[in-house]
């Protein structure tokens, strides 16, 4: 992986090109969707839609609503329709279109506030999470991950212990 080259450590740039856990697929075509994305994507609208016009025997009105969002959500995980994290926003964004007190067809008496459901964004957790994320993903980027384990890797070199 690593090399010596004058007193320096550099990372041969062949060792690691593709450090992707993904299998590269050449033969798919760009733009073309899969039909299992294509069912999922239409079977989570079909079910929000569905969920707004039908009710549920035991739910009240933001029960059945929720239930639909959840069908989708499931829907849109498994297909991977749309990206993980786009779902996982996608079902705040609508909870707060369809369950939320500023909801687009009302829900009635008691419904939560829509802040609350945007206070699940800014948990000072997920804050953290998102920050590391983004600085890891800058590290692998300008290739600082590398270069910082070629220096940690240094004083073993040679060493097979």
């Amino acid at each position: 992986m690593a090399r010596r080259s004058k007193g320096a450590v550099s990372i041969n740039p062949r060792s690691a090109q593709n450090m992707s856990t993904r299998q590269a697929d050449f033969s798919k075509k760009k733009g073309k969707v899969s039909p299992v994305k294509a069912f999922g994507a239409i079977g989570a609208l079909i079910c929000i839609v569905a969920s707004l016009f039908i009710q549920l025997p035991g739910l009240d009105v933001s029960g059945t609503r929720m239930f639909g969002i959840f069908l989708a959500a499931i829907l849109l995980w498994v297909t991977e329709a749309v990206p993980l994290a786009g779902t996982a926003v996608l079902v705040i964004f609508l909870e707060v279109l369809f369950i939320s007190d500023h909801a687009l067809l009302s829900v009635g008496e008691g419904a939560p506030a829509y802040t609350k459901f945007f206070g699940a964004l800014a948990n000072p957790v997920i804050i953290l999470f998102l920050g590391g994320f983004m600085v890891a993903d800058g590290a692998a980027k300008y290739k600082l991950d590398r270069a910082l384990s070629a220096v940690l890797l240094k004083p073993f070199m040679g060493k097979p212990r």
